[in-house]
């Protein structure tokens, strides 16, 4: 399991995580951005929007599964 240490924003704990494989990365980096313009920027996700983004993440779970070792 991959945990954001608390003196690392969103942002800086998503490019910390290099080390995924390209495509998983590319998705986290895109997450983070969404988080931001949700929690900062008072955008809300249409149900149908949130859908497909519990998708994505639980692809990104099972993608990034295998390459997490601790």
């Amino acid at each position: 399991q991959i945990r954001r240490p608390q003196h690392l924003t969103p942002m800086e704990f998503a490019d910390s995580l290099a080390f995924l494989p390209n495509e998983a990365f590319s998705t986290v980096r895109r997450l983070t951005n969404l988080f931001y313009q949700i929690r900062f920027g008072r955008r809300q996700l249409p149900p149908a929007r949130q859908k497909r983004l519990a998708n994505v993440i639980s692809r990104l779970q099972t993608a990034i599964s295998p390459s997490v070792t601790q």
